[in-house]
Order: structure tokens, then sequence, then C-alpha cells
């Protein structure tokens, strides 16, 4: 993504209220609308269900989770 990062999150703040907020600016910055999203789980990572189309957005931790997720996300999407 272009331009700052995404807030980071450490294991004080990983929070349902902090991480939506970081799911919502992802999906804003990705093009995708976000209201109604609905938390699935939040344990590891936080996983949301995009209502607007068929998403879901992994927020994780740590930093160091990153690249398995972007791997994860790569791999489903072609």
């Amino acid at each position: 993504m272009a331009g700052r990062e995404l807030t980071h999150l450490t294991e004080f703040t990983f929070r349902p209220d902090r991480t939506k907020l970081v799911a919502i600016e992802a999906c804003l910055r990705a093009g995708l609308d976000p209201e109604g999203m609905v938390l699935l789980r939040h344990q590891t990572n936080a996983v949301y269900q995009l209502t607007t189309a068929p998403v879901v957005v992994k927020v994780v931790q740590s930093r160091h989770q990153t690249h398995r997720s972007r791997r994860q996300a790569g791999a489903m999407a072609g």
C-alpha cells in the first residue's frame, strides 16, 4: 500500500475497537466499503467479513505475521 503504514497494534492495544479502525482504514485504502462489516474472530488475529463485497479482512497483531497474510491472500486470489 502506498503512503504511511497502518497503525501498529501491540498486545496491549490489540482490541476489537482498535482492530476495527485498522480494518476500516485498510478497506478505504483498497477502495472497499467497510459499512456493516462483521467481526468473525478476535484472538491471535482479527478477522472481519465485509457485507458489501465477498471479502474477509485480516488484521494481524505482529508485523512478523504480515508476510504470512500476504502469502495467504495471494494464494486465495489466484
